[in-house]
């Protein structure tokens, strides 16, 4: 029988850790990729066809006139300034002034006061960018790589959040939470 060296040994049992470390990334990476599977109760199709209306409530308004889609009715008041936006940051941000940024400061000062006062919601204020494990959490990594905001920090990836629940999700992130706990009613500011 060969004797084997301990430095072959040691090759040999890197190598298989190599191996298991990779095939459980490849593994990870599979599962991520995997949709949600939508309820049994959710109608089958791919189209607006296929839709099963589930109730109304009220009557939808009738108009005397064309009514104007929001974007041409915040220009043409002068609350919305796209091509501003645009000029700043590049396409899909906006640019809210006079009454349009006060109505955006009342609205989320009315919400905010709603639910935290009288709907017993936690307000946080949080980080606007996170981490990959922070965007992975809530399943916007891998599928949505490619539409978000990225930026790098010395050796790790920071990506703008597109929305509060990333953060606010997160922050029980590999907790154990007892069911006496529960719900937990997060708002962000």
């Amino acid at each position: 029988m060969e004797r084997v060296r301990p430095a072959a040994a040691y090759q040999s049992a890197r190598q298989t850790e190599q191996d298991v470390e990779d095939a459980e990334g490849k593994l990870t990476t599979a599962l991520l990729e995997i949709p949600n599977l939508p309820s049994d109760d959710a109608p089958d199709g791919d189209s607006e066809e296929f839709a099963v209306e589930q109730r109304k409530v009220g009557k939808p308004p009738v108009f005397a006139f064309e009514p104007k889609d929001q974007v041409d009715l915040g220009e043409a008041m002068g609350i919305l300034d796209f091509g501003r936006a645009t000029k700043l940051s590049g396409p899909r941000f906006s640019v809210l002034r006079g009454a349009g940024a006060a109505l955006e400061r009342a609205l989320s000062t009315l919400f905010l006061n709603l639910h935290t006062q009288r709907h017993g919601y936690v307000e946080h204020s949080v980080p606007f960018l996170v981490t990959r494990k922070t965007m992975t959490g809530t399943g916007q990594l891998p599928k949505f790589e490619a539409d978000l905001f990225r930026t790098a920090v010395a050796d790790r990836d920071l990506f703008l959040i597109p929305t509060a629940e990333v953060p606010l999700t997160n922050l029980y992130a590999d907790e154990i939470i007892a069911p006496g706990q529960l719900p937990i009613a997060l708002t962000p500011l």
